[in-house]
């Protein structure tokens, strides 16, 4: 479960104050169920992509450990109506 004062915390952020616990207790019930299913739907994306590649590539890939890659995990956001963009990366010229 999500603990009671990360709830508190990331309420208090958004400008809520809620002092009844069961309804801190529900929103953190609430919030692991997001967090599993958007984890669901990511191994799910990452399945769709691994069928779609070569033999020879998804032999590989199926004996390795499965990992949550950024791009299936903004896939599966996305299905949940959230979409996040990453940022550019900039890498610094080492010459400077």
């Amino acid at each position: 479960t999500i603990p009671d004062q990360v709830v508190d915390h990331n309420l208090e952020k958004a400008g809520c104050d809620c002092p009844d616990l069961r309804v801190k207790r529900l929103i953190g019930i609430a919030a692991k169920k997001m967090v599993f299913e958007v984890c669901n739907y990511a191994i799910a994306h990452r399945q769709h992509h691994i069928q779609g590649l070569p033999a020879s590539k998804r032999k590989a890939l199926k004996n390795k450990a499965q990992t949550l890659e950024m791009e299936h995990l903004l896939m599966a956001l996305r299905d949940k109506g959230i979409y996040l963009n990453k940022p550019p990366f900039y890498v610094s010229d080492p010459k400077k």
